[in-house]
């Protein structure tokens, strides 16, 4: 079962495959982080528009689901069941907390995060370049591929 749920404010992408954890669901009594609460200096944080949960394994962040208009839904570049490897370069799998994790990604509305995530399915690797808050997707770099 997952665990220690993250809901971060982020945008959506267009997924063509559904959440690999079939209807598992979340279990009730799990933490929910909300990103939106905390602050930055005096501007609220933003996300990329998905929430995360801890893999069964207890190794892995795994994207749960996608906020409906946000970045991860909205550019299809980020699915349910993708993996978080990296946030702007740092690695999360050793992260235990998913405020930590939520931390990272988190940040001023308008500003880019850098994500390595890997697909459950494929095993394929890919950088995406995300801006924190926008609801909308505009493509200025395609996601980086890598095996």
């Amino acid at each position: 079962a997952l665990s220690s749920l993250a809901l971060l404010d982020f945008g959506g992408a267009n997924c063509a495959r559904t959440d690999v954890h079939g209807s598992g669901g979340i279990a009730g009594g799990e933490e929910v982080v909300d990103t939106n609460v905390g602050k930055i200096g005096k501007v609220p944080p933003a996300g990329l528009g998905f929430t995360f949960q801890r893999d069964a394994s207890v190794r892995y962040w795994v994207v749960r689901r996608l906020k409906e208009g946000g970045f991860a839904q909205t550019s299809g570049l980020i699915c349910p069941g993708d993996i978080l490897l990296k946030v702007d370069g740092k690695s999360v799998s050793g992260l235990e907390n998913p405020e930590e994790v939520a931390l990272l990604i988190a940040g001023p509305e308008g500003s880019t995060c850098k994500l390595e995530i890997k697909s459950p399915v494929t095993s394929e690797g890919r950088e995406v370049v995300g801006v924190r808050g926008r609801s909308s997707f505009t493509a200025t770099t395609p996601a980086r591929v890598y095996a």
